[in-house]
């Protein structure tokens, strides 16, 4: 993220087992404000990208009323984020997700799975024997690849 949502990226850490920030092992409430940040976050984007969809079908006046819910939702979300209320932005994010996904299927609009995330690109080089494959990743923030060490 950059420029305006540069604040997804701010404090995403989870306190967790699978964490590499080794600071304590609580899960304390800080951690479940930066998940439901995050997941909501997550959930706007997504109700964007399937709204982007149905405009890009030609679809819009069918899913209008779905997509007036789903834009109402996100105003709440953005209102209880500016609260601090983290728990109740989440709720807010998941329902606007839902009334798009509503609005695609009145649309007839198919919404593709999508695995968003870090992608696993192919091998560079095929190796023979016991030696571990060599992989790359991109990171979905900064358009980076980064090797994995074997």
């Amino acid at each position: 993220p950059s420029g305006s949502f540069f604040f997804a990226w701010l404090a995403d850490e989870v306190n967790s087992m699978m964490s590499y920030i080794d600071l304590n092992w609580d899960f304390s409430q800080f951690d479940r404000d930066n998940a439901n940040r995050f997941q909501a976050t997550a959930y706007v984007r997504a109700a964007n990208n399937i709204a982007g969809q149905i405009e890009a079908a030609g679809k819009l006046s069918a899913a209008a009323n779905e997509l007036k819910k789903a834009d109402d939702e996100i105003g709440r979300a953005k209102a209880s984020l500016a609260a601090h209320d983290y728990a109740a932005t989440f709720d807010h994010a998941k329902a606007a997700f839902g009334w798009a996904l509503q609005a695609a299927v009145k649309a007839g609009v198919t919404v593709q799975r999508s695995e968003a995330g870090w992608f696993v690109l192919p091998p560079r080089r095929e190796f023979k024997g016991p030696v571990k494959r060599d992989y790359a990743f991109v990171d979905r923030y900064t358009a980076t690849s980064q090797r994995a060490k074997p």
